[in-house]
């Protein structure tokens, strides 16, 4: 049985999307593509043709004492307006273990591209898309 993208079906503000799909949507002018390889190194080897980097990592901050809080919602949007992210534009996020990543265990495991797309979700992206089986 084939599976239909995007997937869940609905009104879901994070759902998976196909390597398929995504090729089918490449050349949409309204649609952006964010790589959360966990290593820029990886991003610099290899990554996808037009494809923004991201570190999870700046979802976080510390805050008296506490090491893994989320950045404040001002700081984030700062961040977002940077890397060219519109809360309007659909955005696929990916993530691999590339040749940097994989020296160090757990690295590229898909929990960033989960991490970002529901931090996404949660910080006003209402069309966050992961794509299935990363790079």
């Amino acid at each position: 049985m084939a599976i239909a993208y995007p997937r869940p079906p609905g009104d879901g503000k994070v759902r998976w999307v196909s390597t398929d799909w995504l090729n089918e949507h490449f050349d949409d002018e309204n649609l952006m593509i964010l790589d959360v390889q966990p290593n820029i190194h990886d991003y610099i080897t290899e990554h996808i043709p037009g494809a923004v980097y991201m570190s999870e990592g700046l979802f976080r901050v510390s805050l008296r004492g506490r090491p893994g809080v989320y950045a404040p919602k001002e700081s984030l949007q700062i961040i977002f307006s940077r890397l060219g992210l519109d809360p309007n534009v659909p955005v696929v996020v990916y993530t691999a273990p590339g040749p940097y990543s994989r020296c160090a265990a757990g690295m590229g495991d898909g929990l960033e591209q989960t991490m970002v797309s529901y931090s996404l979700a949660r910080f006003g992206h209402d069309n966050v898309l992961v794509l299935d089986g990363g790079f």
